[in-house]
């Protein structure tokens, strides 16, 4: 896993005084550098402020996203923009 990734994650539970072994996802949006990087702009303007998937997308033994889960979004630079968590978004600074 990328430092900058783990740095990220660390400040997070820091700041929110969450214990730094939680499980989490890293993951962008999209599938181009471009997309992800106006996606994770939409989310930092709170434009874009949910996502969806659909169930039958997934495959089997894939992991599905649950309530309370964490998530590290990375821009198209693969660079960490955001935490989500419980459909809120938390941004970085």
């Amino acid at each position: 896993m990328d430092d900058k990734v783990k740095e990220f994650w660390i400040k997070f539970c820091n700041e929110n005084r969450l214990p730094k072994d939680i499980k989490y996802e890293v993951w962008s949006f999209g599938n181009t550098k471009e997309m992800a990087d106006e996606l994770a702009e939409l989310v930092n303007c709170k434009i874009k402020t949910a996502t969806t998937s659909a169930y039958e997308l997934y495959e089997a033994g894939e992991h599905i996203p649950h309530v309370g889960e964490y998530n590290i979004i990375l821009n198209g630079s693969g660079e960490p923009v955001y935490y989500s968590n419980k459909g809120g978004v938390y941004h970085a600074i």
